[in-house]
């Protein structure tokens, strides 16, 4: 953010925009949302309904060889753990995709992977004062969360990683198996545990930060659909329209930021 910013734009109330909505507005600064839902973080967005997990363990890129050839395997499964419609081609996508491959093809895994890692630790750090200053309840569960293998080189791959990323800080660990309770261990080859990582509801922790929010620092949203340029559609608002009106316009959009 610049020097001497007064209003900011937020357009997206998911947990990315509800909490950048929050930071800045802490800092005295006149934040206001846009969202094209009335509802905060509303159905079918994903913080309406993913897993709430605040999980530094899940650091790792994926721009690997390997995970561009696992990819192209993934087409054609219903149960990929990544989907990609082959049926819709858009040039954002094209661009992502152009992105995602060059990444890979200058060997950039490591160094993003760091700074993913430094973001992650940071945005955890954040999250905890958050709670202590506010006192959110969200159905918090500081429990930890395991990742558990059943293949012999993506366990040895795992342990590799938390070794060579060990000075960041990362605070992941091998896991015996034996200690993973109410779980069947009947072909787990190892397991990894991040003890510091949680997961609460994202849903019910958005909706709690946003009545915070208005409450104690008049943060106000506005029920707009944000376009790229202004049109006369009734209810919709431009990112042109917001750039003349605040100092800064914060793009939280999900999928829809492209």
């Amino acid at each position: 953010m610049r020097m001497g910013i007064k209003k900011v734009a937020v357009v997206g109330n998911g947990v990315a925009g509800i909490t950048t909505a929050y930071f800045l507005a802490k800092k005295g600064i006149e934040v206001d949302i846009y969202d094209r839902n009335k509802d905060v973080a509303h159905y079918p967005a994903c913080s309406y309904q993913n897993g709430g997990q605040l999980s530094v363990s899940n650091s790792e890129v994926w721009n690997t060889w390997d995970n561009v050839f696992r990819g192209m395997g993934w087409l054609f499964k219903k149960d990929a753990p990544l989907a990609l419609r082959p049926d819709i081609i858009s040039w954002d996508k094209i661009k992502w995709l152009a992105g995602f491959v060059g990444a890979t093809i200058t060997n950039s895994y490591e160094k993003n992977t760091r700074k993913t890692i430094q973001y992650a630790l940071r945005s955890r750090e954040l999250l905890l004062e958050l709670e202590d200053e506010i006192g959110i309840k969200y159905d918090q569960q500081k429990c930890g969360i395991a990742h558990i293998y059943r293949n012999g080189a993506s366990y040895k791959h795992a342990l590799h990683n938390i070794q060579r990323f060990q000075d960041t800080g990362w605070d992941v660990k091998d896991y015996p198996v034996e200690k993973l309770s109410n779980l069947k261990t009947n072909g787990i080859v190892g397991a990894t545990m991040c003890e510091d990582d949680f997961i609460g509801d994202i849903n019910f922790f958005c909706t709690e930060l946003y009545n915070h929010m208005k409450a104690k620092y008049a943060v106000t949203k506005y029920e707009n659909n944000v376009t790229q340029y202004q049109n006369n559609e009734p209810g919709n608002v431009g990112l042109d329209t917001l750039a003349s009106r605040y100092d800064e316009v914060v793009v939280a959009a999900g999928a829809w930021t492209s």
